[in-house]
């Protein structure tokens, strides 16, 4: 006698929905900080975006409640990668606090190379052309063409 498969009556959680409590989440704080812009038609863009990703969002839940998101045969959510992106975030979060300490550009001639070296790339011409074309690229447009001043960090102040 052949063994069937039964199939439980318990439905998998669908961790789409932790995207749209994100967006929620993040769209709320953006809207609430938009109450510090001092320009009322400043205002109206962040706004507009948010209320946009709300919308989207919430044809999200709707779409992912119903279970229309997940189609049969899909692979289930996988978090072999966290660990990898969780590292990159550590990477970002030091680049951030590197800009804060030294300024843009020493801070993104030490991060270009670190995260392009983590994340596989393992050719020096391009390393090198990014990581002294990019800082050159936005130095020429913004701080000479725009007049920009790019953050120069505490310790250089």
């Amino acid at each position: 006698m052949e063994s069937e498969k039964v199939k439980s009556p318990t439905k998998k959680f669908n961790w789409n929905i932790i995207s749209c409590i994100f967006i929620y989440a993040w769209s709320g704080i953006f809207f609430a900080a938009s109450f510090a812009i001092k320009d009322s038609a400043s205002k109206l863009f962040p706004r507009v975006m948010c209320g946009i990703s709300v919308f989207l969002a919430t044809l999200f839940l709707i779409s992912c409640l119903r279970g229309t998101d997940v189609k049969e045969g899909d692979e289930p959510v996988s978090f072999a990668g966290a660990g990898r992106a969780a590292i990159m975030g550590v990477i970002l979060g030091g680049y951030i606090l590197a800009n804060y300490l030294t300024g843009f550009y020493i801070s993104t001639v030490i991060f270009l190379p670190a995260g392009m070296l983590y994340l596989g790339q393992r050719n020096w011409k391009i390393i090198a052309g990014i990581t002294v074309g990019l800082p050159l690229i936005i130095y020429l447009f913004f701080d000479l063409l725009l007049g920009m001043i790019m953050p120069t960090g505490i310790l250089f102040l």
